[in-house]
């Protein structure tokens, strides 16, 4: 590039060049401007001293002396007159305007005329107008103002050509050197030093030298590094032409050609072709994932089009694929049991129902909860409560065909997917199968824990078309499995919906008559057989309720223990018994009267128990040993270590124990022993076929042989007639309770009884 060229292609040059011209052509105006309204200013007092000059030197004022004056010099008019106003006399053109003295001088009727005022004082005082030519004024004035633009540009170039020639020899030069050594530089990457030191000088432009010398330098380091960079990364690498070829791979890339069974040289997979003449063409770079065994790899694609090949950079994210799949694992399986959560048992069901619409094939949904669980909760803690879920999913998941999908759903409840089945019949006898795999005791700790299972079946399409009717009428179902003839399996059926509203209804209406004191206590009394005496009572609860009358026990107990309601029921039972046995005690004659309360086996459960008895047996000032407190034989083989502890401590506080119903559990003799009871109650089913029934005399016999042994007393419940009353007192057992001796009544009526029964 010669220098002519340097400044025509030169963009600075000329930015430069023009600021500065704009700037002196600005300043120059700035100045001179003034200058040209000062010179029209002095040309035309000039002209008025002429003009007054001219006058002054005429022999005479007569009219053709004026008339000679208007036509041979600058003046074209004249016109004398007095100083009111009055005119002399006239002379050449006529007046436009009316001068005064004073006025400031300008030109009118573009620029050619002037008309002034000034007084004379010979031959008379008097006032003179003068219209002068002052054409020439504007020529003039034309001719200065081209005088002052032809020296402002003049000045300018001046200016801007010695800028330009600074530019050249101080900057431009310079500049331009250095650019050429940069691009010479860029092209010449491995003779880098034959391109340093370029400028020589101490001021900025050096300073931007010696700063382009260290980029090289550092550029040059790095260049040599990356040149190393694919062999020694621990990542893929590779390069592949538009034709497919692979030119190029590190040693990382091995995992990856033997997947593709190449080697460099051939041609890569004919998808993987497609996919990178795709990314070729678009001139875009993408990425995409590609799976080798257990091993995940991004594969970054960087297309060079005008180069006709790509790059691949792998990089290994098996740490994060593995990250990812443990959060879907986590957001589709429950923590606790690792089963498929509601979410995915929804989703598999739904797709089930798709595919069975197909076929016309039927399925089965089952949800299972546990029957007991929250006493296990309460008692041996939530921790005992998680371990029960994991084994329980455990044992399910042992006896799952691979084709069900088993999802816990809620709390204690399990959903089970059965997509095919052959009869009603197979789904029945796997329900079964659910329910027996849960039968076995849990060990936690030293403690065995144990609950149930019950089990509600909706089928499709008979008892829902989608997923949500299906779920919800398998639990409707399960919500009432259990509650009737023991089965713990139980099929949807129709109005099954309206029973399970009503047993809601109950359960609300049961909750309120607690608030409201609607519980009461009845009282059936105790008979020595002996002497025909009351010696005792024992409490059964009644609930009168506002609309319905009385409600049977066989209706609200079983409701009131399945919800927990069985606690603050049995609470007000025990302190409404213990109260009125206080007032019978406290009455003369009947100071060794007892009342009896039953416990039932989540009161056995609570561990505030003991604490509870004796508080009420402090408020209502009853003698300890006048309360006797009823188990059942189930009750305690629920938990039987810590109902012995528990029956301990209520003995140590004075409170006789007796075994409830005794005979129709499933106890040890051994544990019997170890019980601190005081009388065990011969069972009424033991009782009604007497004495006919050779079975039951045989058996009631052994009961009071065995009770004598162990030092218990026997009570025989369930007595009904005279001849019952007789035979058991021959077979040794002389307490009773029955309706032979009297019905449950409410404490009035049996203090009646009291009062006329015999000393």
């Amino acid at each position: 590039m010669n220098g002519r060229e340097k400044y025509f292609q030169c963009r600075l040059c000329w930015w430069v060049a023009s600021a500065v011209f704009a700037a002196i052509l600005f300043i120059e105006a700035v100045i001179l401007l003034p200058s040209y309204f000062n010179y029209e200013r002095d040309r035309l007092k000039a002209l008025q001293e002429a003009s007054y000059q001219a006058l002054m030197a005429l022999p005479s004022l007569q009219q053709a002396e004026l008339d000679r004056l208007s036509q041979t010099t600058l003046v074209r008019g004249l016109r004398l007159q007095n100083v009111d106003g009055s005119v002399i006399r006239e002379a050449g053109e006529t007046f436009q305007t009316l001068p005064t003295i004073g006025d400031k001088l300008k030109r009118i009727e573009q620029g050619t005329r002037t008309e002034i005022a000034f007084d004379l004082d010979k031959p008379q005082p008097m006032q003179v107008h003068v219209r002068i030519n002052s054409e020439q004024v504007a020529g003039e004035l034309v001719a200065f103002v081209w005088r002052i633009i032809g020296l402002i540009i003049l000045i300018a170039t001046v200016v801007t050509v010695t800028t330009l020639i600074v530019l050249q020899y101080l900057v431009l030069g310079p500049v331009l050197l250095l650019r050429s050594r940069m691009q010479k530089a860029s092209e010449d990457q491995r003779h880098y030093k034959n391109y340093l030191g370029t400028l020589k000088r101490s001021d900025e432009l050096g300073e931007l030298s010696l700063e382009f010398d260290r980029l090289l330098e550092v550029n040059a380091g790095r260049l040599a590094s990356l040149a190393r960079f694919p062999d020694e990364n621990n990542q893929p690498v590779l390069r592949v032409n538009q034709e497919g070829q692979l030119l190029y791979a590190n040693k990382a890339s091995d995992l990856l050609l033997k997947d593709w069974g190449i080697e460099i040289g051939d041609d890569i997979p004919q998808r993987w072709q497609e996919l990178l003449l795709s990314v070729l063409k678009a001139a875009t770079a993408s990425t995409v994932e590609h799976q080798i065994n257990n091993q995940w790899l991004s594969i970054r694609l960087v297309p060079f089009p005008e180069a006709g090949y790509i790059n691949l950079y792998a990089a290994d994210i098996s740490e994060r694929k593995e990250y990812e799949e443990s959060l879907r694992h986590q957001r589709n399986h429950d923590q606790l049991t690792g089963l498929p959560n509601l979410a995915v048992f929804q989703d598999r069901l739904c797709q089930a129902l798709t595919a069975n619409a197909v076929h016309k094939q039927p399925l089965a949904v089952l949800m299972m909860g546990l029957k007991g669980f929250s006493l296990i909760n309460g008692v041996a803690g939530h921790e005992a409560g998680d371990h029960v879920l994991r084994e329980v999913a455990s044992r399910l998941e042992k006896i799952l065909p691979p084709n069900i999908t088993l999802a816990r759903v809620g709390g204690d409840i399990f959903g089970v997917l059965i997509p095919q089945y052959t009869n009603l019949n197979e789904v029945a006898a796997f329900a079964e199968r659910l329910v027996s795999a849960i039968l076995p005791e849990f060990q936690w700790q030293d403690h065995a824990l144990s609950c149930k299972s019950r089990i509600g079946v909706a089928i499709y399409p008979e008892d829902g078309q989608d997923y949500s009717s299906l779920i919800a009428r398998a639990d409707l179902a399960m919500t009432s499995a259990g509650a009737e003839n023991g089965r713990y399996v139980h099929f949807f059926v129709s109005g099954l919906n309206e029973k399970l509203q009503r047993h809601q209804q109950r359960l609300v209406d049961l909750t309120q008559a607690l608030q409201r004191g609607e519980i009461e206590a009845w009282y059936q009394p105790q008979v020595d057989g002996l002497t025909g005496r009351i010696t005792g009572a024992e409490a059964l609860v009644r609930w009168r309720h506002p609309k319905d009358g009385l409600i049977s026990p066989m209706e609200f107990i079983p409701l009131a223990e399945e919800s927990g309601l069985i606690l603050p029921l049995g609470q007000q039972v025990l302190e409404q018994a213990c109260h009125q046995a206080a007032q019978w005690r406290n009455s003369t004659g009947f100071e060794d009267f007892s009342i009896a309360v039953n416990l039932s086996a989540r009161q056995l459960n609570d561990p505030d128990l003991v604490s509870k008895v004796d508080s009420v047996l402090r408020l209502t000032g009853l003698t300890p040993a006048a309360l006797e407190l009823e188990i059942t034989e189930s009750a305690v083989m629920d938990n039987t270590e810590q109902a012995i502890a528990v029956l301990e401590r209520l003995s140590q506080l004075g409170v006789r124990l007796s075994v409830d119903d005794f005979g129709t559990g499933y106890s040890s003799l051994s544990y019997l022993k170890r019980l601190p009871v005081n009388k065990i109650k011969i069972d009424r089913a033991f009782v009604k076929d007497l004495p006919e029934d050779l079975k039951d005399k045989a058996l009631c016999q052994a009961v009071v042989a065995m009770g004598q042994a162990l030092g218990l007393k026997v009570l025989a419940e369930g007595v009904e007639t005279q001849a019952q009353a007789e035979l058991l007192m021959q077979l040794g057992c002389t307490a009773f309770q029955g309706y032979f001796y009297g019905r449950p009544v409410i404490a009035s009526e049996l203090s009646g009884s009291l009062v006329g029964q015999p000393e």
